[in-house]
């Protein structure tokens, strides 16, 4: 029988917790291994004597193909010297195909589907080679070609063909010549699929991520420019150009619409635009009796929805349209003919046609000048479900005369409301034209009126305006 004085008893207890300590470090080390991810650091495991930091990613097989992957039964080294597990196995065996097939053949097929994003190639002898071309086939079940690419060998020895991840079954490798090829390696990588984002530091050193376009653009490029919109490349907005001329007025007229209505002396003129308050403009007409070419009108029906309809004149008979309308902003000859006289459209209800004329001007709320096949208005209203962005706009005078000076103002009625004056510059004799760009643009809602008035101090005198705007969907 043996006896443990105190000592001896207390020294088992100790060496018992130093054990049950181990052990349980071991456990823990045992978990994380299980657990370790290609994605993420595991941290420190703690054990009784010292930290012990462990290895991210770990050795593992799924960097490249190894011999185990491959299906020897139903893979083919063709004509190739020595067997197709080398290839994987061994960076000094040179395998060798003297033959004067072409191409040379060697197929892999795998135990399991793989998911790849390159092969490379690589032989050990600097004498031999396998160039200048080699075809890779990418299949999957029922050896349906899932991906096929001829890459061109720059190096003699040593290539990577690199390819978009694709899954596969098995692989041919068709090497196009008839000389004699060598090979001593060929490595299969593995992809991981992996999620990724990009991120940025702002003025305040906060970092955000980088957000994309409707069309997975990066926002911070260039492809949502007003040059992609102008071109239809970026969905949801639009580019759009509006101009306008008061062909003809006078310092007694007061501030007027820029609109082809604005002009003196002659039977017609309307020096301010009047707004429908229902959709009452429902009538074209010509004061030339041959005219019939399709007009494109451009305008609001009776909710704010944008129309766009083609209706064909009949020369002095009024045509009636095809969408009564609330607003018109644009109307132009989509014909290989001109225009060579007026056409109008109007309120019918609010106006007669008298010598193929209305008679009521302040009803018409539209006409095309002779041989311009196009409206001039200064003058747009934003479409239900849009919003309507002003990059820049211009103004320019024409006749002024040597002490004249023009007051330019910016309009634009919100829905529901008044007019309010947005913006006010000035021209005169010695700055005949100006052009205003928006550090950032302006924005207008839907349904708002947007009109630019001017004056004058001198009888007989014109001015032109024009902006550039995006109208964006409202998603």
């Amino acid at each position: 029988m043996t006896v443990f004085n105190d000592k001896t008893l207390a020294t088992l207890a100790k060496q018992i917790e130093m054990i049950s300590k181990q052990t349980e470090a071991i456990a823990n080390l045992n978990e994380i291994i299980t657990n370790q991810t290609n994605w993420e650091q595991k941290t420190v495991i703690e054990t009784l004597w010292e930290d012990v930091w462990v290895q991210n990613p770990f050795q593992v097989d799924w960097d490249s193909i190894y011999t185990k992957d491959i299906d020897v039964a139903n893979s083919d080294n063709w004509n190739f010297s020595w067997i197709i597990t080398d290839y994987v196995d061994s960076l000094k065996t040179v395998n060798s195909d003297a033959t004067a097939n072409n191409p040379k053949i060697i197929k892999f097929w795998f135990n399991r589907s793989i998911y790849s994003h390159g092969i490379w190639f690589w032989c050990d002898d600097l004498l031999k080679s396998f160039w200048p071309s080699i075809t890779i086939k990418l299949l999957w079940s029922w050896e349906t070609i899932r991906y096929t690419k001829t890459f061109l060998t720059t190096d003699p020895n040593s290539f990577v063909a690199e390819f978009w991840p694709k899954v596969f079954n098995w692989i041919i490798l068709e090497f196009n010549t008839a000389l004699e090829v060598c090979l001593s390696n060929i490595t299969i990588a593995k992809s991981l699929e992996t999620n990724s984002t990009l991120h940025w530091s702002d003025p305040d050193w906060d970092i955000k991520e980088v957000q994309v376009t409707t069309d997975w653009n990066l926002s911070i490029s260039d492809n949502s420019s007003w040059l992609a919109i102008a071109e239809w490349k970026v969905s949801w907005k639009t580019f759009i150009h509006k101009f306008g001329t008061a062909p003809l007025f006078n310092k007694n007229d007061w501030f007027i619409t820029i609109w082809d209505w604005a002009e003196d002396w002659e039977i017609y003129e309307a020096m301010s635009m009047t707004y429908s308050l229902t959709n009452d403009i429902d009538f074209i007409v010509c004061d030339e009796i041959w005219f019939t070419e399709p007009m494109e009108i451009q305008g609001l029906d009776i909710n704010y929805e944008l129309i766009i309809q083609t209706i064909n004149l009949n020369g002095q008979t009024p045509v009636p349209l095809t969408t009564n309308l609330r607003r018109v902003f644009r109307m132009k000859n989509v014909w290989t003919v001109d225009v060579n006289n007026n056409a109008f459209i109007y309120a019918s209800a609010l106006t007669a046609v008298v010598w193929w004329i209305p008679t009521s001007w302040a009803w018409v709320r539209a006409v095309i000048h002779a041989d311009n096949n196009q409206t001039e208005m200064a003058t747009y209203t934003v479409p239900a479900w849009k919003t309507w962005y002003v990059r820049d706009w211009y103004a320019s005078t024409a006749w002024a005369k040597k002490d004249s000076s023009h007051t330019i103002k910016l309009f634009a009625r919100p829905f529901g409301q008044v007019f309010q004056l947005k913006h006010t510059a000035n021209m005169s004799s010695a700055s005949w034209a100006i052009q205003h760009k928006y550090v950032e643009p302006e924005k207008f809602t839907e349904k708002t009126d947007i009109e630019m008035k001017t004056d004058t101090d001198q009888d007989g005198t014109s001015v032109s305006w024009g902006f550039d705007i995006v109208l964006v969907d409202n998603v």
